[in-house]
């Protein structure tokens, strides 16, 4: 539910870290021994994937992803079942990280793939990159790197294939495709639905687009049972996410099952309330007085930082925080 901020240079280290290492590395067998990858995926691949360049696939930004997703579906729907299915394997093969595919496939073109084992270096470099803290797609886990023994870093995050690398595995080491989030979004919850409904909202629906627009278009409301916000227990009122006027993230919503998983945190909701009770308006403002400072100030001791923070992945429940604030009076 929140956007990937990324650094103004992200593209050059990770093509430091990806085509660079690929391009020196020489791991091909037979009539092919002494090519490389990206040689390899140039001279045998690209002209059938409609010349689609090695660096958009990595690369390109996530509306350039979809344009070779789409690509990619004119070139099933166009070729026989038998070539897609030679083409496919190929791609899994030559693309796969992880060392899956390499352990299925009985006879492969690579004396080994030079991205087998990588997969720890991918997720190093998000680490260090972006250093994420809550799950994009929820914000509520924390899935902060955290040191262990001796200094050694580990990482509470999974890397989701945003656009599922089963169906599509040209685009598994693309950069704006790999999600940082948690275990229960990307492996109990998502697993392979697709967390939009309609094809055109594919680009907006996911926290690497430039066209992610959740936070601003959805916000968390609350519905009581009665007008006086006299609420004695979390049966007394429901939070539910709402988007005004267009259902772009509905699927999305119910996907992560997010209305579900934030009626957990009622209690948060709950506390917010009695602390509006207690120092309404006028009890900040002569704080504010008392302390000499400026009722801003006096609302973020009260009620937490997170109300005035620009990057709300910093810290878990923050948009549901500010959302309800909002709605509270409180920012």
């Amino acid at each position: 539910m929140l956007k990937i901020k990324y650094k103004d240079n992200i593209i050059n280290p990770y093509y430091k870290k990806i085509v660079v290492y690929l391009n020196g590395e020489k791991v091909l067998s037979g009539k092919l021994k002494g090519s490389n990858f990206i040689n390899f995926y140039n001279d045998t691949l690209k002209g059938q994937l409609g010349n689609i360049e090695l660096q958009d696939i990595l690369l390109g930004d996530f509306p350039k992803l979809i344009e070779i997703k789409n690509k990619l579906d004119k070139i099933k729907i166009n070729t026989s079942k038998t070539e897609y299915e030679k083409l496919d394997n190929s791609i899994k093969e030559l693309f796969n990280y992880d060392g899956t595919s390499q352990k299925k496939t009985k006879k492969r073109k690579f004396a080994f793939n030079p991205l087998t084992g990588k997969q720890d270096d991918i997720k190093s470099f998000f680490e260090n990159s972006i250093k994420p803290v809550t799950c994009y797609f929820c914000n509520i886990d924390y899935i902060n790197v955290f040191d262990i023994d001796k200094g050694t870093c580990k990482s509470g995050f999974t890397l989701d294939h945003f656009i599922p690398k089963n169906e599509y595995p040209l685009l598994a080491l693309s950069l704006f495709n790999l999600i940082p989030s948690c275990y229960t979004c990307n492996t109990k919850v998502k697993g392979k639905q697709l967390p939009w409904e309609d094809e055109k909202d594919i680009s907006k629906t996911s926290p690497s687009s430039v066209e992610f627009e959740f936070e601003e278009r959805v916000k968390f409301k609350t519905f009581f049972s009665n007008n006086n916000l006299n609420i004695k227990d979390e049966a007394g009122f429901d939070v539910l996410l709402k988007e005004d006027f267009t259902s772009v993230y509905k699927k999305y919503i119910n996907v992560f099952h997010l209305d579900e998983r934030y009626s957990y945190h009622k209690y948060h909701v709950l506390e917010m309330i009695e602390k509006r009770r207690i120092y309404p308006d006028s009890r900040i403002e002569e704080l504010a007085k008392i302390t000499k400072q400026t009722t801003e100030k006096v609302k973020q001791d009260l009620f937490g930082t997170l109300l005035y923070d620009d990057d709300l992945s910093k810290r878990s429940l923050s948009k549901f925080t500010q959302d309800i604030a909002r709605e509270l009076g409180l920012v």
